[in-house]
């Protein structure tokens, strides 16, 4: 006769074991597992298939940017307007220079009121020997301004005929798609013929030719009489602004050259045109001179907003 409670046989939890799987709830046919792995498996396809077409999206949408950029491009190159910007470079780099007079005159007055402790009228009467080297040097580039106007006027009337051709032969082209062929045979076209419509443009070489030697004249006769500075620092930086003055005045010859082999049929390589996106430092658009479209000042402005950011967040954050 055995003693105690014989312990109850192991197949009884065998039921109670398919009793507590066969109570699992599904849903669709699916355990709790498997509706969670179905579900996250379901939105990484569905971010995948989302991730594709964004980029279907951006690359058809970059082709017709950049189609759009180098169709900019050419247009800039076969009206004249890359020929005038030649020009138009020189009286850029002058106003920079007369910039930097007008900065040095502002020191020069500085220095004489506080460190020589003279009255502005006293100081201004002293800068008087300045003012005249200064215009001096400011209105030699009056005649090129001049001139870079009258080209301009000419390369955007060349811009303007050419957009009125692209938007009849675009109104041509909507009223076939609709088929309107009588309509569209009555859009008149008028073809630029860019070799005729620069002649006038390439013309004024030997005016330009001219008014450059002047130029170039008129500002070394200035350079020759700077009168000394109040200071041997102000000196110096009068010193390196002559320094300057003469190098910009050897380089236009170079200029002359780039005008004399300028070519309106030379074609725009397709790299131009991303390299003109990604290193370009100007974004203009609806210009009546030409679209800009370069990155860095975009770039650089949203990498200052950021490093704002950073600095007033980090501290706090920390």
């Amino acid at each position: 006769m055995e003693s105690g409670n014989p312990s109850p046989p192991r197949a009884a939890s065998a039921p109670a074991g398919r009793f507590a799987r066969g109570r699992r709830s599904r849903f669709l046919g699916l355990t709790l597992d498997q509706g969670i792995k179905a579900f996250f498996g379901g939105n990484a396809l569905v971010a995948v298939i989302v991730l594709a077409l964004i980029t279907v999206f951006l690359f058809r949408e970059g082709f017709d940017f950049f189609g759009q950029n180098r169709q900019n491009l050419l247009i800039y190159r076969r009206a004249g307007l890359e020929f005038v910007d030649l020009i138009r470079t020189q009286e850029s780099d002058h106003t920079a220079f007369t910039r930097y007079l007008s900065d040095l005159r502002t020191r020069q007055l500085n220095y004489l009121t506080q460190q020589r402790h003279l009255g502005l009228p006293a100081a201004n009467a002293a800068l008087a020997a300045y003012d005249d080297f200064a215009g001096q040097f400011g209105v030699a580039v009056e005649p090129l301004r001049g001139l870079v106007s009258d080209l301009t006027d000419l390369a955007t009337g060349i811009k303007t005929k050419f957009i009125v051709e692209q938007d009849k032969r675009e109104e041509r082209r909507q009223l076939l798609a609709e088929g309107k062929a009588t309509e569209a045979a009555n859009v008149k076209i008028e073809e630029v013929d860019f070799a005729s419509e620069l002649q006038p443009l390439l013309a004024t070489q030997p005016a330009y030719r001219k008014v450059n030697r002047e130029f170039a004249q008129k500002l070394e006769a200035a350079l020759t009489a700077t009168p000394a500075m109040p200071s041997p620092e102000l000196q110096a930086r009068l010193e390196r602004f002559k320094q300057l003055a003469r190098t910009y005045v050897a380089g236009f010859p170079a200029i002359e050259r780039k005008l004399e082999t300028w070519d309106y049929r030379r074609a725009i390589p397709w790299y131009q045109t991303v390299t003109s996106f990604v290193f370009g430092r100007e974004w203009l658009t609806a210009s009546f001179w030409q679209d800009w479209y370069g990155i860095i000042p975009l770039f650089v402005g949203s990498l200052m907003v950021s490093v704002v950011a950073l600095v007033i967040a980090v501290p706090l954050g920390v």
